[in-house]
């Protein structure tokens, strides 16, 4: 009867509670049924605070059903004695029910909802009460440890298993180990998402749309700090295969096929400044741990974390972040860190973990009076007393007697949580977060986060080529140096190094527009560039194409009437002339071809080099020219020994037709044999100088010495015990085009070359590589080759007209 009667006042009260719940003023309140409310800590506490007592309902799962609420199980220290009062099982009214506030000791009363955090497991004793234990999302990762096992705070540690979650929540980049259930669940809880970026795609490879695998598989990292200059995987592949923004530590890895002395593959070899010091072989795990191992300190250079957090140790050997420094425990060495600590503020109040630690997010000792909260009052920058030197920053004036209250839902934040650029204090609209106002040294976004976090970066962080706004208002209006800014405004910019890279980032393909042919033939706007030129390559195509083509036909028409009647010297001639019209007329085409490509791509060339010197009808005319340049000059060949034996014996030399039709046969097998040659997928490796692939975050156009150096410090940066490439064995690797596409597609199955530059992708025009490097073009000796031939028909020609003229 009891409990009918409590049913019913609840019943009649709840009706208009939630009027009058609007008025309560209590941050993290529980709301009674007759429309007051109390302290979330008076919940339950076998004292009713409510006047009708609804905070004290028993829970009864014979009486309640899914209507009234959930059971919800408390345990509080209670009274002076501050023992713990028994653990009991209250009525929580729907309302409170996946409210983002936890009035449960464990949590039941989020249990169900998206925005949820399991803990793995309950210790003993707590398993005698509840099977789970349950906080808000928010909490993982926030560097204070809520779950009672410690789970929502795991640190990552090399070998550590699990998905590697970096979390920006306090100023400081903290990796914590996020349940597989959280990873792909639609919710991101690591920075930038990285935990739902592989979704729903292949799990070979190391890189994605919109993330990279450090090739340890020990982290994920957003792709935009891959290339960045800053070291964030433990094995340095996120900066060591990067053309641009190189770091001096990656020259210095041992690499395959390399000559190291006491060092291994996968290993950094520490600058010598003294030739008489030993050589430091130093491990890459050991390269950003807070220790310095290379006498020159390099392996602490470009390490992710921020200078102004840090504080170097005196011995100079190591440093630890600032936030541990007079914690009561020496992180360094020689104790350095807890020296001189009472020239520091003393925050108050400070806080100890269980095990007696001070607490990360309140450190007990900081700087005082420069604009970075770290107390949790909030003391040691909005202490007027204190800070006398200035007028104190804009959110001191929301901190009241227990630290900062933000003014919409009057619950504290922590002071780390103050000008970081995420809201705490309204996450539902961002431009609106009391925290985020007015905030010293920051860059504020132009949409102030409206759409997309963050709400503001570091001052540093503006125009580094690396878009952290949403609406990249961070790298608008910076230096044309290492900005370029597309006219269409599709991307709004790329990076400098980006222009004439092959790829059109550009909506209209501008930045591949801009003086990037590399051809001494060719511009931006046309294939031929000299307008003298174009004019020569119509004239002389037609000319030759058309003259030509009357020679061949005429002749032709020559040996069939009139064959019986001509001697065999003139039949002889007949032939040879018909095939030097031939040869002849595959170069008018040639040049025709090429004028009319000219036309084709006039004032728009640079956005089809990429394609044009790569396709098959650039290849095909390259083959006709080389055809018709070599058939040419070894008829001219035959025709002047043919004369030169004519005139020094006209009397006795008769060359049979026999003679001249194997001269004809050599001369057309010898020269498209040598014109198809470079074409010959089984020649590929001796020809291929050059390849372009698409959207490889590494690799644009790449030659061959290039390539071989970036798949040399791929093979390097693996676990010489772990190779996911060659069994176990580097031994196995031989440096051929084919191998070499093998490894880099190990990045991502999808980079693959979509084009290769062989050896008439030189140029424009389409033709050889004359001026070959030997250095980079193994194909030279092939160049060299014709050229010598050549010179030698040249020559041989030259000495027959000579004796034929004298």
């Amino acid at each position: 009867m009891i409990f009918k009667t409590w049913l019913c006042l609840l019943f009649l009260l709840r009706v208009t509670s939630s009027e009058k719940n609007s008025n309560c003023s209590i941050s993290n309140a529980f709301y009674c049924s007759d429309g007051g409310c109390i302290e979330s800590k008076y919940f339950c506490d076998f004292h009713p605070d409510c006047s009708d007592g609804s905070d004290e309902i028993p829970f009864n799962e014979t009486i309640h059903g899914e209507k009234d609420g959930i059971s919800c199980i408390v345990k509080r220290k209670r009274g002076s004695s501050g023992r713990d009062a028994p653990v009991r099982a209250c009525l929580l009214t729907p309302e409170h029910v996946c409210n983002h506030e936890l009035n449960c000791f464990f949590g039941e009363d989020e249990s169900t909802c998206s925005h949820t955090y399991q803990c793995q497991k309950l210790p003993y004793p707590y398993t005698i009460y509840a099977e789970k234990q349950y906080k808000v999302r928010v909490q993982f990762c926030d560097n204070k440890q809520d779950c009672l096992d410690g789970s929502d705070e795991m640190k990552y540690s090399p070998g550590a298993r699990g998905f590697q979650c970096a979390v920006t929540k306090t100023r400081i980049t903290t990796k914590c180990l996020l349940p597989t259930t959280y990873v792909c669940d639609g919710v991101a809880d690591c920075d930038d998402g990285t935990d739902e970026c592989r979704c729903g795609m292949q799990k070979e490879g190391f890189i994605y749309d919109r993330c990279f695998q450090c090739f340890d598989e020990s982290l994920v990292v957003p792709r935009k700090k891959v290339c960045d200059g800053i070291f964030d995987c433990p094995d340095l592949s996120d900066e060591c295969l990067c053309s641009m923004k190189k770091n001096s530590i990656c020259d210095q890895l041992c690499k395959v096929g390399q000559d190291c002395g006491e060092c291994q593959v996968g290993q950094i070899m520490c600058l010598r400044t003294n030739a008489s010091l030993p050589v430091v072989c130093l491990n890459r795990t050991n390269m950003c741990d807070q220790h310095f191992d290379c006498p020159d300190g390099e392996d602490e250079r470009n390490c992710n974390i921020d200078e102004m957090q840090i504080f170097k140790c005196t011995d100079e050997r190591s440093y630890i972040q600032l936030y541990r420094r007079c914690d009561n425990h020496n992180d360094c060495e020689d104790g350095s860190d807890e020296i001189g600590c009472n020239n520091l503020h003393e925050c108050h109040p400070y806080l100890r973990n269980r095990d007696g630690t001070y607490n990360f997010a309140t450190p007990r000792f900081t700087t005082k009076c420069d604009k970075i909260p770290d107390c949790a009052g909030l003391d040691d920058e909005c202490n007027q007393s204190i800070c006398t030197n200035g007028s104190l920053p804009a959110f001191c004036s929301h901190v009241e007697a227990n630290g900062f209250i933000c003014p919409n839902s009057r619950s504290s934040i922590i002071g780390k949580e103050i000008c970081d650029g995420f809201p705490t204090c309204n996450d539902t609209s961002p431009p609106d977060s009391a925290d985020e106002f007015d905030c010293e040294n920051r860059f504020y976004c132009n949409d102030s986060g409206a759409v997309s976090l963050p709400i503001h970066i570091p001052i540093a962080d503006k125009c580094n080529a690396i878009t952290d706004c949403y609406d990249v208002s961070d790298e608008i209006g910076c230096d044309n140096t290492t900005h370029f800014y597309c006219k269409t405004g599709l991307p709004i910019y790329i990076p400098k190094r980006k222009v004439c890279d092959g790829i059109q980032d550009c909506l209209d393909g501008e930045d591949e527009c801009q003086g990037c042919a590399a051809s001494p033939f060719s511009s931006d706007a046309f294939v031929i560039h000299s307008y003298a030129l174009q004019v020569f390559v119509w004239i002389f195509g037609i000319f030759s194409a058309f003259g030509n083509l009357g020679v061949l036909i005429h002749n032709i028409l020559q040996l069939l009437r009139d064959r019986a009647k001509m001697s065999s010297l003139a039949v002889n001639h007949r032939i040879l002339l018909v095939n030097l019209a031939l040869a002849d007329l595959l170069f008018g085409i040639y040049l025709l071809s090429l004028a009319v490509t000219n036309a084709v791509y006039s004032g728009s060339y640079c956005r089809q080099d990429i394609q044009w010197r790569a396709s098959t009808t650039c290849n095909a005319l390259g083959v006709i020219a080389v055809i018709s340049i070599e058939s040419s000059i070894l008829l001219l060949s035959v025709m002047a020994t043919n004369r030169l034996l004519i005139v020094l014996k006209p009397f006795k030399t008769r060359v049979k037709k026999r003679y001249v039709f194997l001269s004809l046969f050599f001369t057309w097998t010898f020269s498209i044999t040598l014109a198809t040659v470079p074409l010959s997928q089984y020649q590929e490796d001796y020809f291929v100088s050059s390849v372009w692939y698409r959207s490889n975050s590494f690799l644009t156009i790449v030659n061959r010495n290039e390539m071989e150096s970036f798949v040399t410090k791929l093979l390097s940066l693996q676990d010489p015990l772990n190779l996911v490439f060659f069994n176990n064995s580097y031994s196995d690797w031989k440096p051929t085009w084919e191998t070499m596409f093998a490894v880099v597609s190990h990045l991502n199955p999808s980079y693959t070359p979509e084009h290769l530059y062989g050896y008439y992708s030189a140029h424009g025009v389409c033709l050889p590589r004359l001026y070959a490097d030997p250095s980079s073009d193994r194909s030279w000796g092939f160049t060299l080759f014709l050229i010598i031939l050549d010179f030698c028909l040249f020559i041989w020609i030259l000495g027959a007209y000579i004796a034929i003229s004298r």
